[in-house]
């Protein structure tokens, strides 16, 4: 949590790139994502009442404070070189280093990189990014959290968790999903094994003699070519 409180989102996306590259992001499943189960009210509503993080060195050190390391403490978190990467964990350290947190970055080479995340090491730290090539609601959980999960680098798999992910599979009714999913939220959220900062943004460059309406931002989902027409 002091964690969470100490990282300035809009410093991190200023050293991504820029606001054109991402928007922030608290939630492990995407508000978009969300959106497909309830009104933008429905939505909204289950998220208020999911625990918040909002940049605050006092609440920071605070929390830091009431912690087993009240005096900080020195870790070591792995990156390797591609794109922003580089740029956005010297960032997340210099902002952990105001609250006496010493992040050390190590930058490996990309294949050991992906090794070590895809094998889920034992304890460390290690900023990294997940893609959603899915619109379905469960599949940034299915990465990161859970005994199934894929890239558990957290290691977070209580009870709880594993059964509110199950029962997330097993019902059809949105609004039923989004209220399993709401308490799966606030759970994650008042754990914070992770700490969510942005979600990336994605481009498609259209000739200027074509229209494509209704892009849908998971293309290999649907049939978008059939959608392309000549402009008028």
């Amino acid at each position: 949590r002091a964690v969470a409180y100490a990282l300035n989102r809009t410093d991190i996306i200023t050293a991504n790139g820029g606001p054109q590259t991402a928007v922030p992001e608290d939630s492990v499943i995407p508000v978009k994502q969300l959106l497909s189960l309830g009104s933008q009210a429905q939505v909204s509503k289950t998220l208020g009442q999911v625990p918040q993080y909002p940049y605050s060195l006092a609440k920071a050190r605070q929390q830091l404070a009431e912690s087993a390391y009240p005096h900080g403490f020195t870790a070591e978190s792995i990156i390797d070189s591609t794109g922003n990467d580089p740029n956005v964990a010297q960032v997340i350290a210099a902002e952990l280093h105001k609250i006496g947190i010493n992040l050390k970055i190590v930058t490996v080479p990309e294949a050991k990189y992906y090794a070590d995340y895809s094998t889920v090491p034992p304890g460390g730290d290690m900023f990294a990014g997940l893609g959603a090539v899915s619109p379905d609601p469960s599949i940034l959980p299915s990465y990161a959290l859970g005994s199934q999960a894929t890239y558990n680098v957290a290691h977070y798999a209580p009870p709880a968790i594993n059964t509110l992910l199950a029962r997330g599979l097993s019902v059809s009714n949105p609004a039923q999903w989004l209220a399993i999913y709401g308490q799966v939220l606030r759970q994650v959220a008042t754990d914070e094994p992770y700490v969510v900062l942005y979600g990336g943004l994605s481009f498609t460059a259209l000739s200027s003699k074509f229209t494509l309406p209704s892009f849908y931002e998971y293309p290999a989902f649907f049939s978008w070519a059939l959608r392309l027409r000549q402009a008028r």
